[in-house]
């Protein structure tokens, strides 16, 4: 299911786990972000039910990813989980910059003009 306005959902993300982050690059040198995430059960999911997705287990797959800037976490005792999740426009371009913080100090931050890929999994 592709997304184009996904500052529409993000709230949703609110308190979800990170579970994988993982950056792929085709031979012509495209990036492509996959996160893996597992949304908080005491999150209203409606919306993404209304999509067809009805497990709590999202990927999230960006494509053609730009300005990738990654920061590990501080804390690596405990799984991250996503505390805020900022979308801003990038000019008058279709592109969208994405700065995620999360509990144990992990930041990332990225640019995508592609909208937002999302699939219910059942994988860790």
């Amino acid at each position: 299911m592709k997304i184009e306005n996904f500052e529409k959902y993000n709230w949703i993300w609110h308190d979800a786990d990170l579970i994988l982050l993982k950056i792929v690059w085709s031979e012509d040198g495209i990036q492509t972000l996959l996160l893996r995430t597992e949304l908080n059960p005491y999150e209203d999911r409606q919306l993404l039910i209304n999509l067809g997705l009805n497990t709590p287990k999202i990927d999230l797959i960006f494509h053609d990813v730009g300005n990738l800037m990654f920061k590990g976490p501080g804390d690596y005792s405990l799984r991250e989980v996503i505390v805020e999740w900022k979308i801003k426009k990038v000019g008058t371009s279709k592109a969208y910059k994405h700065e995620i913080e999360c509990s144990g100090g992990t930041e990332l931050s990225f640019i995508c003009s592609q909208g937002i890929e999302l699939k219910a999994t059942e994988d860790n």
